[in-house]
């Protein structure tokens, strides 16, 4: 994972950072409140040896030096605090009593530096006190034996009493309420970054094009929207900048002979593969390209609906031979032409079958610049196997955060079985719930059928339209001339 995408998905994963950063300062800010304040004093014991002559006393700095190291470890063991709980007369165990110790010793120096904790100024003085008078006594009982045998004895004595604090030495509010607020940062971060780690799904254009072994030619955003899309496609609208980099991107594919039709693939339903088609169509017809797209989904057709057209008669009468195909599509106010599914037949798949596809794709190259299909899932039907393999290229579609690496790499393994040319990916920003009337409304800039208040298409008056681009002149105009 990149930093780019890190910060890309930190950004689209914000909240989740922002409900632990909060979550993190409150908890830092309920703990400065119910802790009790804690007070430190300071207490400093000079280690010394006696000397008659300045030999002696050479040997006997040296001696203190090293002796420090080991008092004070002694100052924080629980035999001092044993002997502390002792003298104070309290139910603290030896290992309460060291806890509140703290003992250090600079470099170099025979000074033995004491900081003792409270719940007051006075009663940190006071534990100080006999902590330094605690461990003065230990360190004589310990260097006894050594005077015995006649060397340098060595002694603590207190020369910097016990201070009575004069404020707390706890963590003051605003130093708790920041360290909460960089603990919940970096625990949303981590857990944001984590999260995608582990999550199966496509979520980067860079994964999708790891899984696919080809590049991800666009992201596109969906929304259910208002934008009505000729607003769009003049460049009032972000949602548009994608469908006109796959558009684009497309283009420069092969210019010599770049891909005429083109199948909108992709593994599961709820991919968003016809608003994908509808998308990349207008962009096609904004650009001068004569376009036509079919709906090829015979289970679950979506692009009449979607569009407000009628689908009495389309792509299964065709297919049938009982009308022409000039005779099923239809113009649509965003300047492209649609075939429809027409009647569901009972069996999709033998009406789908290769060499009718191919008859009917090479009569559709003679009469449009661009042919886009919307096709249903590779992984739960047959269907889409004898329209890859009769198109020119295929794009997979791939929901951004819901189509895992697995259904991915599977309809790979689909598409190369039927020689099929993958041309690239394309990544879908699409969100969790959506309406026909809302993403029609984006899609065309018309309201569909079915919405509150509306009529149905063929009732509604010619002025619906509004401002809308005119459809091309005439559908079926074919190239060089003569019929």
């Amino acid at each position: 994972m990149t930093v780019r995408e890190s910060v890309q998905i930190l950004r689209e994963q914000w909240l989740v950072v922002a409900v632990a950063v909060l979550a993190a300062v409150l908890v830092a800010g309920v703990s400065w409140l119910v802790r009790p304040a804690e007070y430190t004093s300071r207490l400093t014991l000079y280690v010394s040896t006696q000397s008659d002559n300045p030999a002696a006393a050479y040997q006997g700095a040296q001696l203190s030096q090293q002796r420090v190291v080991s008092y004070v470890e002694l100052a924080g063991s629980p035999r001092v605090g044993a002997e502390v709980a002792a003298r104070l007369g309290t139910d603290a165990t030896p290992e309460q009593v060291s806890d509140r110790i703290t003992a250090s010793s600079p470099m170099d120096s025979v000074l033995v530096e004491l900081a003792v904790t409270g719940t007051s100024p006075q009663d940190a003085a006071h534990v100080a006190d006999v902590v330094g008078a605690v461990v003065a006594d230990m360190v004589e009982e310990v260097e006894r034996p050594t005077a015995v045998a006649g060397g340098a004895p060595v002694s603590a004595q207190v020369v910097q009493p016990a201070t009575v604090p004069t404020s707390p030495s706890s963590t003051g509010l605003a130093v708790a309420l920041l360290v909460g607020l960089f603990a919940g940062l970096a625990i949303g971060i981590v857990a944001v970054l984590l999260r995608r780690a582990m999550d199966p799904s496509i979520g980067t254009g860079q994964r999708l094009r790891e899984v696919l072994g080809v590049p991800t030619l666009a992201t596109v955003e969906l929304d259910a929207g208002t934008v009505p899309l000729p607003v769009a496609l003049h460049g009032r609208s972000p949602r548009a900048a994608g469908f006109h980099r796959l558009r684009a991107t497309l283009a420069f594919l092969d210019p010599t002979d770049p891909p005429r039709v083109l199948l909108v693939a992709g593994a599961v339903p709820g991919e968003g593969r016809t608003s994908t088609v509808i998308g990349l169509a207008a962009a096609q017809a904004a650009a001068g390209s004569r376009v036509l797209v079919v709906d090829a989904d015979l289970r679950d057709p979506a692009l009449a609906r979607v569009l407000g057209v009628d689908d009495a008669i389309g792509l299964t009468d065709v297919l049938t031979g009982r009308v022409e195909p000039e005779q099923a599509s239809r113009p649509v106010p965003a300047g492209f032409d649609v075939l429809p599914s027409g009647a569901l037949p009972a069996d999709p798949t033998e009406l789908l079958s290769p060499l009718a596809l191919r008859t009917l794709f090479a009569h559709l190259r003679m009469h449009y610049d661009t042919v886009l299909v919307d096709s249903p899932a590779l992984l739960p039907v047959t269907d889409a196997m004898a329209l890859a393999a009769a198109a020119d290229g295929v794009l997979v579609v791939c929901r951004r955060g819901r189509t895992s690496h697995a259904q991915v790499a599977e309809s790979v393994d689909i598409l190369a079985a039927t020689s099929s040319r993958v041309l690239g990916g394309v990544l879908v920003d699409l969100p969790a719930r959506r309406t026909p009337v809302g993403r029609a409304a984006w899609l065309t800039g018309r309201p569909t059928a079915g919405a509150p208040g509306l009529a149905p298409p063929a009732a509604r008056p010619a002025a619906d339209a509004g401002p809308l681009p005119a459809p091309i002149a005439a559908p079926w105009p074919r190239r060089g001339g003569g019929h």
